[in-house]
């Protein structure tokens, strides 16, 4: 662990899961049975063994209490880090969805200053249409009232897309309403 502790903290900023990984890796940081074996080779020294072996046993108590220390300042290092590194990937995260949220208001804007002209061109269009069918329907009747109504010309709308008998009062001219309303045009219906 020692080797790839100090990778991850002398390294450039490491990613969260890589953090993580160490986390899991450190464990508990608990070294309770090396420390307990240290106290009890040194109790025993204290009793039966000799000043050297004191010493060593000491020694021995010591390093694990040292080794005890490290996981734990290691394990709050990791945690001090991987609680930065979710902060930065978060905020990295947000800055990038506000990346994308920022290009599709500017894809919209785009289309926004157009729509004015599309809508003109739509109203021009239904406006015809509805003019164009108007006579159609008009020539139909004469055309009738003379007796030539094997000469009666085929609705507009029904040229295009046509209708079963059925839905004859759901052509686009009869779903489509205009309002004028002063200062606005017909096609934003502010």
């Amino acid at each position: 662990m020692s080797a790839a502790f100090l990778k991850l903290i002398r390294g450039p900023a490491s990613s969260a899961v890589d953090l993580r990984a160490a986390l899991a890796e450190l464990g508990d940081c608990s070294n309770a049975e090396e420390i307990a074996a240290a106290e009890a080779q040194r109790r025993e020294a204290l009793v039966s063994g000799s000043d050297a072996d004191v010493e060593r046993a000491e020694q021995a108590r010591a390093t694990a209490l040292r080794n005890r220390d490290r996981l734990a300042a290691r394990r709050e290092e990791l945690e001090k880090r991987l609680s930065q590194a979710e902060a930065r990937e978060a905020a990295e995260a947000l800055t990038a969805e506000r990346a994308t949220a920022e290009k599709k208001a500017i894809e919209s804007v785009k289309f926004l200053k157009k729509y004015p002209a599309l809508a003109d061109e739509l109203i021009a269009g239904l406006t015809s249409l509805l003019a164009a069918e108007q006579a159609v329907g008009a020539i139909n009747t004469k055309l009738a009232e003379a007796g030539r109504e094997d000469e009666n010309l085929e609705a507009v709308e029904q040229r295009v897309v046509p209708m079963p008998q059925y839905t004859i009062n759901r052509s686009l001219i009869s779903g489509v309403v205009l309002p004028k309303r002063e200062g606005y045009s017909q096609g934003w219906n502010g």
